[in-house]
């Protein structure tokens, strides 16, 4: 199975919806992660239901690395939504 990393550097968008926070950071900057071989203007969507600060530092270091990042979870309902 490909690590995040080899799939970053095959794509121009890359959709990310894990469990939880730890496992954003993990996929996003861990060791295999995203964002060492993520190509300039990579769009990472994140799908997870992450915590409101953490995905503001993510989106920062997607972001300072060239990236864009976009936060969509796909769960939380309206508390999550209401506390983003």
């Amino acid at each position: 199975m490909p690590s995040p990393g080899a799939v970053a550097a095959e794509a121009s968008i890359v959709i990310v919806m894990v469990a939880d926070t730890a496992a954003v950071e993990a996929v996003l900057l861990g060791a295999v992660g995203i964002l060492g071989t993520a190509r300039r203007q990579c769009l990472v969507i994140d799908m997870g239901t992450t915590a409101v600060a953490a995905t503001r530092r993510f989106a920062k270091i997607v972001i300072d690395a060239g990236g864009d990042y976009v936060d969509a979870p796909v769960s939380g309902g309206t508390i999550g939504a209401e506390a983003a």
